[in-house]
């Protein structure tokens, strides 16, 4: 009679089988869930390289996007820039090396020193012309009155925005608005007229006294006369002194003052050594002098758009 043995597996062997049957499965479903790991295209030239960098760091010349193969043309080199070289590059924002008179982020510092200092009667120092802030210095600089006809050839003049209905009233809404003295951002109104201010016109106006006194200021002063006179509106003031030049400096004649005009105005600021003279000014050719304030001028106001 024969007798029937179990097999009987080593524990050990049995986990050892069934840990490599399951990191087999597992590989397995990684490899397939990872799909294909080929590029679908080479990759494309977008980009600069280092030395493109550093050249436009030292010495401001540009490079063109995407014209780089990134192909190395031999062993490179030691010539060619890392990343240290890059930022050891990077320049420090110091205006004081411009005035220096070096060149300096691909500005010509030595001509800007030479306009500075005011040396350039001989062109060749001057390179980027022959303009001082404010305007040019060339046979004295030119005026713009010329005898009341068209403003001069070459005079130092900055962009004004004229108001109309067109653009607002330069945004305002309000028909007092004449132009913008982009360069300072005030607002000119044109001049007052009428009893107390009333209106603005650059027609038939009307003078006022920079006190009270004139009849047609209507008991107020000419700073009054801005800021709260009968045209009802708000935010106008007198424009100082200081304003008033600054705004024939930046070309006020043909721009806000019409060609041909010549009219005195009151500024707000008093004159410091007589205290009952006021300021007035030309818009035309920038003459100001001191004038009792008992007199009669025009009036004009200035505001922030």
């Amino acid at each position: 009679m024969r007798t029937n043995k179990k097999l009987k597996l080593n524990p050990k062997l049995s986990i050892s089988i069934g840990l490599t049957v399951l990191i087999s499965v597992s590989l397995i479903y990684i490899i397939v869930r990872a799909g294909s790991l080929t590029p679908s295209a080479l990759p494309a030239p977008t980009s600069f390289t280092l030395s493109d960098i550093y050249t436009r760091l030292t010495t401001n010349a540009p490079a063109v996007l995407g014209a780089h193969s990134f192909t190395p043309g031999g062993v490179p080199a030691s010539t060619l820039q890392d990343l240290t070289n890059i930022y050891n590059a990077i320049p420090s924002i110091d205006p004081a090396k411009v005035l220096a008179g070096v060149n300096y982020l691909g500005i010509d510092g030595i001509a800007l020193k030479n306009i500075w200092n005011g040396n350039c009667n001989n062109p060749a120092n001057c390179p980027l012309g022959t303009e001082f802030p404010g305007g040019s210095n060339t046979a004295g600089g030119v005026d713009d009155w010329n005898g009341g006809s068209a403003v001069p050839v070459g005079r130092y003049s900055q962009a004004w925005t004229q108001c109309n209905i067109g653009n607002g009233y330069c945004a305002t809404g309000q028909a007092s608005a004449d132009a913008i003295d982009n360069s300072t951002g005030l607002l000119w109104s044109l001049p007052c007229d009428g009893s107390g201010c009333s209106t603005f016109n650059d027609a038939s106006l009307s003078t006022y006294s920079w006190d009270n006194s004139k009849v047609l200021n209507n008991g107020m002063t000419a700073a009054a006369l801005c800021s709260s006179g009968d045209h009802g509106q708000t935010g106008w003031f007198l424009p100082s002194q200081k304003q008033t030049m600054q705004a024939y400096i930046d070309g006020s004649y043909g721009n806000l003052e019409a060609t041909g005009v010549y009219r005195y105005y009151w500024s707000g600021t008093t004159a410091s050594n007589i205290t009952t003279f006021a300021w007035t000014y030309y818009l035309s050719n920038g003459s100001t002098q001191a004038t009792t304030k008992t007199a009669g001028y025009y009036v004009r106001c200035i505001r922030l758009p």
